[in-house]
């Protein structure tokens, strides 16, 4: 099966092209694929980084501003996305004490077994789908970084 196959296209202007529309496609249907699994605890892929970040890092608290730079989604409304994980216990706020005009966000216990329970079975989920070798695994993270520049 091909990008053509699965999109049915038999045209490209060029080699280029092609790989951008795969590359597009793919990183969709792998979004699919995620999506299924953030679904079940009524989050996002966004909410699940926001979790990823407070967990590393020894659980240290986070301003916003830090939240905001490592993000990987950076059109993401931090403040929203951070609201909806209070509500859920999933994340807790308070006042900087060295800067009281800034707030810090870490991940509570709750928060922390979610995320861990969701890197499981995306772990899971990359077994399943996996189809490359380790060599290969390599040679496409280096060529996305070449594209990106």
């Amino acid at each position: 099966m091909g990008i053509e196959k699965d999109i049915k296209a038999k045209n490209f202007i060029s080699n280029f092209q092609k790989a951008m529309v795969n590359l597009y496609f793919t990183s969709k249907w792998w979004n699919q694929q995620t999506d299924t699994i953030f679904s079940k605890y009524d989050i996002q892929a966004q909410h699940f980084n926001i979790l990823r970040i407070l967990s590393g890092n020894n659980k240290q608290p986070k301003a916003i501003k830090e939240i905001k730079e490592v993000i990987m989604d950076k059109g993401s409304d931090v403040t929203r996305l951070i609201d909806k994980l209070v509500k859920m216990e999933l994340v807790s706020r308070e006042l900087n004490p060295d800067n009281r005009r800034e707030m810090l966000t870490m991940i509570t216990l709750k928060g922390f077994r979610l995320c861990e329970t969701i890197v499981a079975q995306l772990t899971a989920l990359i077994k399943q789908t996996d189809n490359l070798t380790e060599k290969e695994a390599i040679e496409l993270n280096r060529l996305l970084d070449k594209v990106r520049g």
